[in-house]
């Protein structure tokens, strides 16, 4: 499934500036208004302005929360905007998701039934478990060119995905299948690394991300530059 959630053109993405030899300091959530969340901040002078990128705002606001490892927030907005029944279906994938990471066995099929009953069709199976990975970040290459994220990526610093760009071919492809969590600064510079391959004429494909890893890369404008596609259940 193709990761397009765009309701209206988002403006074209801007590169990170993250220069730094140290872990970078943990998001900050900004609250705004009436309790929604409208921005969040990151660090010294980067902040995010919900709706910019033209995504759900449950969407895009369960997204930032889980990145920055506000996962009680992050469920407590998806649960919110399932209760009317109009919520997109990134929204049910997006919890089904969390009760998953959580190994939160009877919430997933509770939930399963109700997607089945709300959208008529077979409700998705959960995945098999993934190995736990450190907290600390993970990036690995996987074997014959191809590309792989992995783990935890958080704090990532300006070289971390430097090996993406080895020539390849035409097309890149990332493997995203295990893939659990990146934060907002990890996503930054991401941004930077598929700006560069955009500069050198390759077409990226990120592929079999979590609904809620989408999310994030496309709040940033990764969508924009690489073909984000979700893992098919």
């Amino acid at each position: 499934m193709v990761f397009s959630f765009f309701g209206k053109k988002p403006p074209a993405p801007k590169q990170f500036a993250v220069r730094r030899s140290r872990p970078a300091p943990s998001p900050v959530i900004a609250a705004v208004g009436d309790g929604e969340l409208d921005a969040i901040t990151v660090g010294r002078g980067l902040r995010l302005e919900i709706g910019a990128s033209g995504l759900d705002p449950c969407v895009e606001q369960a997204a930032i929360l889980f990145a920055a490892d506000h996962q009680a927030e992050a469920r407590a907005v998806l649960e919110a905007a399932l209760q009317p029944g109009e919520a997109p279906e990134e929204c049910w994938f997006m919890l089904l998701e969390l009760h998953e990471l959580h190994g939160e066995r009877q919430r997933y099929q509770a939930l399963a039934l109700k997607y089945a009953a709300r959208f008529q069709k077979s409700p998705p199976s959960p995945r098999p478990a993934v190995a736990p990975a450190a907290a600390t970040g993970m990036v690995a290459a996987v074997p014959q060119g191809g590309r792989r994220l992995a783990g935890h990526i958080l704090a990532a610093g300006a070289e971390s995905f430097s090996f993406l760009l080895a020539p390849s071919g035409a097309e890149v492809e990332i493997d995203a299948s295990q893939l659990q969590r990146m934060d907002f600064v990890s996503a930054g510079i991401l941004l930077n690394t598929m700006l560069a391959l955009q500069q050198a004429g390759k077409r990226v494909r990120i592929l079999q991300l979590s609904h809620l890893v989408a999310a994030l890369l496309a709040s940033v404008g990764i969508g924009r530059i690489a073909a984000l596609e979700t893992r098919k259940y």
